[in-house]
């Protein structure tokens, strides 16, 4: 039988199995596939025939065998800070059930939502999309540090575009989820810092916010200076110069407690790094502002 005569039964296939079948049931039903057949389909897919020759439905499941792949081709883009391209590419495996898949694909969504160049509204739908891919994530594997950092990270850009009270509101979850996550793996430097900017945000809030808190929570969540400049300090140890805006809310913190040379340092290293993506522009203008009242 030729390839083109095989690939035309697949076709007929995976169409019937798409209008008669729910996607958990065509998972099972690959999987029940010979392996001789799903090789035709991985021949066909190196020849560039595949798109052509079967289904959508094909085209996913053939790809999904790489997971690895599509792992390294995101982290590449990420690392790149090729952002719009990043949440394109990953944005072809969104429902692959893959906790590593699903992460990035909430990291992606937060990245985007960031830029400069996205507007407000489009930003608004990135955050909602960021902590649906990330719920996603920990459903799949709540062992997984990487989906808790990010569920923490997409309901703290949640309450960015929705409001004071909705961001109070997930005070909480936000915390519990960062915690998680240093529990899975306490050497990550980027959750630990995470975890000192909700401790500072919670001392930093204003008194209209404090009145929200107490009508939201029988007990509003509470933190210290000293505690934000506990985890910041930590994450540094951790992984020393990871990340400028750690080195920003060093200086911040410290000025809150009144150590204004200590202060100073932390900032002054902030402002004088040369920035190599959006986050480290603002932590640098930040600084810069700040050794001007220091």
């Amino acid at each position: 039988m030729s390839l083109v005569e095989i690939s035309s039964r697949f076709r007929r296939l995976f169409l019937f199995v798409n209008q008669l079948y729910t996607r958990s049931t065509r998972v099972i039903i690959w999987a029940a596939i010979p392996v001789v057949y799903r090789r035709v389909i991985c021949r066909l897919r190196s020849k560039g025939a595949l798109v052509a020759a079967v289904t959508p439905l094909a085209v996913v499941y053939a790809a999904s065998t790489d997971v690895p792949g599509i792992i390294k081709r995101a982290d590449q883009l990420y690392e790149d800070n090729k952002m719009q391209e990043l949440h394109d590419y990953v944005m072809q495996y969104k429902d692959m059930q893959s906790a590593d898949v699903q992460w990035r694909c909430s990291r992606a969504c937060y990245k985007l939502s960031i830029l400069p160049s996205t507007d407000k509204d489009n930003a608004k739908s990135l955050a909602h999309a960021c902590l649906a891919f990330a719920k996603q994530a920990v459903e799949l594997d709540n062992n997984n540090f990487h989906c808790h950092k990010w569920m923490g990270i997409a309901y703290s850009t949640l309450g960015d575009h929705e409001g004071t009270r909705i961001k109070i509101e997930n005070a909480y979850k936000i915390k519990d989820h960062f915690e998680r996550a240093i529990e899975l793996n306490p050497q990550d430097s980027t959750v630990r810092h995470l975890l000192g900017r909700w401790c500072y945000s919670i001392c930093d809030v204003s008194w209209i916010q404090r009145q929200i808190a107490s009508a939201i929570f029988a007990t509003p969540p509470s933190s210290s200076y000293e505690e934000a400049l506990g985890h910041f300090e930590q994450a540094e140890q951790n992984e020393p110069g990871f990340y400028s805006t750690n080195w920003l809310y060093l200086g911040k913190v410290l000025h809150k407690l009144g150590q204004k040379d200590k202060a100073r340092h932390w900032l002054q290293k902030a402002a004088n790094y040369h920035p190599n993506n959006q986050e480290d522009t603002e932590a640098k203008n930040e600084a810069e502002q700040l050794l001007k009242k220091l």
